[in-house]
């Protein structure tokens, strides 16, 4: 019979969002109205000014992680896909190509993650998220 030695019972402080924890996860201020491409396998993005702004997908989502977050600014926030990717939005598949955006409050926030080559799928998300013709 194993007897398990120690159950480790540290506790950890959350970060200030309900996002998940990744340590290889950097966080963009980010202060334009000029949309941005994001780079990378992950990261959060941030829209640190009082503009609207859109955030363009990378192509080939497969295991990418990103999160984006309206900060304190009372402003829309567009995410757009790549060529004809698909972003699953609480379970249902907006149309290829065609972006989400957020209802412009403050506070709202939306990770994505790529679980193939064409598809985003949301996993969590705050505020009201909406799919918008490109």
């Amino acid at each position: 019979m194993m007897w398990l030695a120690s159950i480790n019972t540290s506790v950890q402080a959350l970060p200030p969002y309900p996002f998940p924890v990744w340590s290889d996860l950097t966080p963009f201020y980010l202060s334009t109205a000029a949309a941005v491409t994001v780079e990378g396998e992950s990261g959060y993005y941030y829209n640190s000014d009082d503009d609207a702004i859109e955030f363009d997908l990378p192509a080939d989502p497969t295991d990418k992680e990103f999160c984006f977050h309206t900060y304190i600014r009372a402003q829309v926030v567009t995410i757009d896909p790549n060529g004809t990717d698909v972003i699953i939005l609480d379970g249902a598949a907006e149309t290829g190509g065609e972006a989400i955006v957020s209802s412009g409050a403050a506070g709202e926030y939306i990770c994505l993650h790529g679980i193939n080559s064409t598809t985003w799928v949301n996993w969590f998300k705050g505020g009201t998220w909406d799919g918008a013709a490109d």
